[in-house]
């Protein structure tokens, strides 16, 4: 082989092995953007579903607070009135007046918060 047949043969090699190296990479480039792209779409998928939940769950949490509160109030007022009734008829049946319904209602109400503050003094360590 001649000098010029030779450089011919390895240019020709040369450009082979490096049209072979190019595509090689274009291949692998073309796999990690789609292995990329996908565990994006996975970290992305993630977090909005974690963040539908939790709104889902902050939602709940507020209704069931509200509806808590308004029981709570409503029996607050309810346990107002019946108090007040108790206390006037016990006046009315007693003959001594509301003042005396009241006292005596009172009391027990009273008598009432004191045990149940004591057991809670007591089972607490």
């Amino acid at each position: 082989m001649t000098d010029t047949t030779q450089e011919v043969h390895e240019e020709i090699q040369e450009t082979t092995e490096s049209t072979f190296m190019n595509t090689l990479s274009e291949i692998v480039s073309s796999f990690l953007q789609i292995a990329q792209q996908n565990i994006i779409e996975r970290i992305q998928n993630t977090v909005n579903e974690t963040l539908e939940q939790a709104k889902e769950t902050v939602n709940q949490i507020i209704q069931n607070t509200v509806m808590l509160l308004a029981v709570i109030l409503l029996g607050l007022i309810g346990f107002v009135f019946a108090i007040t009734g108790l206390s006037l008829w016990l006046g009315e049946i007693s003959g001594l007046g509301m003042w005396f319904g009241f006292l005596i209602v009172g009391t027990i109400v009273f008598v009432i918060a004191l045990i149940i503050g004591l057991l809670q003094k007591n089972k607490t360590p």
